[in-house]
């Protein structure tokens, strides 16, 4: 379940949710995204195809313009120049071998109307393909070809009226003498603007009557007079015989209607391609972030699941350190929290266990474990007795002494108080005084707020009798054994209250042993300090509880809220100085500080 869980962090549900919310968003995005680029590529070829067209028409409109304006200039110059005027009559009036015969009649003739047929014929890149005069006798008809080239012949009213049909025409009265047709034909220029060198075709329609421009093959296939029916500029797809776009334009100078068409394909097969292209790269983007979120979460899938393995073993007493690695966030913090707390366990657990069999221990050894207590302590009590019965008062409550001694050694808690701890102690030196006589006496002076202070049991009393074991022995001087304390409080306490505003600490009790006589070496004393100062580990002995095990006993209580200093007093005299710091409880701290 472990591997899987780092493996798979979708099997975490504080991930499932906000991954699967995050893929719905990213699908929506993602569809959003296509549906957008794909309005905006048909928009995109619809536009193109429109302006062209529109573009064509125009260009279609402004040269049928240019040619009816160049029709009106003609007749113009007619009637403005009188030599011209008189030819053009002559023309209309004769037969083709009268008006040549006039011609030669006047060979210094300058300004000729063939010449200025044929120049309007090639102003207006020969678009008019027939010039009708029409007159009582006969319909003269002057074609002209796109290469330049021009017939005059006589012809009949339905041959007239059939090079009309289906045409654009500008008609001219001129005068009582008859009128001038020009047939226009613009499917050059249609050819030329829409169809030249591409798939587009155009359909133009006159009189109800369709013509098809264009080079494709499509083009025979499409109805192009539905189309022009539907009367739209806008443009259309039609998708018979093939995918086309087409729009209709109608002249509102000119009678007839223009078709535009050209294969789909043309215009939206690119914008769609750079609207897949682009879409696709959106999604890749958007895979790309969805990888490395997930990568993200897997990798803390996998620190959560660390985190619940180790409170886990932790459950069994197996504190294993959460290794956070170099991450920063709040879960390496609850990491590193809960690695602190494991430390503070570790050295409550070691504070209480361990302290308690070093307790039993020095117990064991104080009292040689062979001795049954009981039978200890009735033989102390018949040795009271019987002093008391022989009238020796000194000895009776000597030997009481002893028996509330190691009563008090073997019956109370391994965790008293200073004031229980001073009891003992104070014992101790009441049979020291019995043994010692007059040359010892003793003075404890310790404040009474100090005396509800929690320690361990029996470390006071190793601390004194180092005194008879190293400094009193083999002398009849005057020995004195003094123990005072002071208790100052902590940072943030004036009085013995808090300061405003700040947040109390716990308060400290400085007990000092003093003694009158003895003294230690330097180098010796400079190693019990340096002992004093780390870490000491169990002290292994046979015997006895020296220094480095009441050190060890109360650096394990404490923690790191003890100290302690030993050091020679002058003239003579050695000093042992320990200061306790009491640790602040919650009930001490502010309400906003706890």
């Amino acid at each position: 379940m472990t591997k899987r869980a780092n493996r798979y962090f979708f099997n975490m549900r504080i991930y499932r949710r906000t991954f699967l919310v995050y893929l719905l968003i990213v699908m929506l995005l993602v569809t959003g995204v296509f549906a957008a680029l794909s309005v905006t590529a048909r928009s995109t070829g619809l536009n193109a195809f429109s302006s062209e067209a529109n573009s064509s028409f125009m260009l279609l409109e402004q040269q049928l313009t240019h040619v009816s304006s160049s029709i009106d200039a003609l007749f113009v110059r007619l009637y403005s120049t009188s030599s011209l005027r008189e030819d053009f009559f002559h023309f209309f009036d004769a037969s083709p071998s009268e008006y040549v015969a006039y011609h030669l009649d006047s060979p210094t003739r300058a300004e000729s109307y063939l010449d200025e047929c044929g120049s309007l014929v090639a102003e207006t890149d020969y678009c008019i393909s027939h010039i009708l005069h029409y007159s009582e006798g006969q319909i003269a008809d002057m074609e002209y070809s796109p290469e330049g080239y021009s017939r005059w012949s006589a012809i009949g009213p339905e041959e007239a009226e059939e090079l009309c049909r289906d045409k654009l025409t500008v008609s001219k009265d001129v005068d009582t003498a008859g009128s001038v047709t020009f047939v226009i034909e613009p499917a050059g220029l249609i050819y030329n603007y829409y169809c030249a060198g591409g798939e587009a075709a155009a359909g133009l329609s006159i009189g109800g009557s369709t013509t098809v421009v264009g080079d494709t093959d499509w083009q025979l296939e499409v109805d192009w007079e539905s189309l022009a029916q539907s009367g739209s500029r806008e443009p259309g797809i039609s998708h018979e015989p093939v995918d086309l776009l087409y729009s209709v334009h109608s002249s509102s100078l000119f009678d007839y209607t223009l078709v535009s068409a050209s294969p789909w394909d043309d215009y939206m097969s690119m914008p769609l391609r750079a609207a897949l292209l682009i879409g696709l790269a959106v999604a890749a983007g958007l895979v790309l972030i969805t990888l490395l979120y997930a990568r993200k979460f897997s990798s803390d899938s996998a620190f959560i699941q660390s985190i619940l393995d180790s409170m886990s073993r932790a459950e069994s007493s197996e504190f294993v350190p959460v290794e956070t690695g170099d991450r920063r966030d709040e879960y390496a913090a609850i990491a590193h929290h809960l690695n602190s707390l494991y430390e503070h366990l570790e050295a409550l657990i070691e504070q209480r266990y361990v302290l308690t069999i070093s307790q039993q221990r020095a117990e064991i050894q104080r009292l040689s474990a062979q001795l049954n207590p009981h039978f200890l302590y009735n033989t102390l009590e018949s040795m009271r007795l019987r002093a008391l019965k022989e009238g020796d008062a000194p000895m009776a409550e000597a030997t009481g002494g002893l028996g509330s001694l190691y009563r008090s050694i073997v019956k109370t808690a391994p965790v008293i108080t200073i004031g229980e701890e001073l009891e003992i102690t104070r014992k101790y030196l009441e049979l020291m005084s019995f043994l010692q006589g007059d040359s010892f006496v003793y003075h404890l002076d310790v404040p009474q707020e100090a005396l509800d202070i929690s320690t361990p049991k029996i470390w006071m009393q190793p601390i004194v009798e180092n005194f008879f074991k190293h400094d009193f022995q083999s002398t009849d001087e005057l020995k004195v054994v003094v123990i005072s304390g002071e208790l100052t409080p902590g940072p943030g306490v004036k009085d013995g209250s808090p300061e405003e505003g700040s947040r109390p600490a716990g308060r400290t009790l400085s007990l000092e042993f003093l003694s009158n006589l003895g003294h230690i070496e330097e180098d010796k004393l400079s190693e019990l300090n340096l002992s004093f100062s780390r870490d000491a580990a169990e002290p292994e002995g046979t015997g006895g509880l020296g220094l480095t095990s009441v050190w060890y006993r109360l650096r394990l209580f404490y923690s790191g809220r003890v100290s302690m200093v030993m050091s020679n007093n002058a003239p003579t005299g050695v000093s042992l100085r320990i200061c306790i710091s009491e640790e602040a409880s919650e009930s001490d701290v502010p309400a906003a500080d706890s």
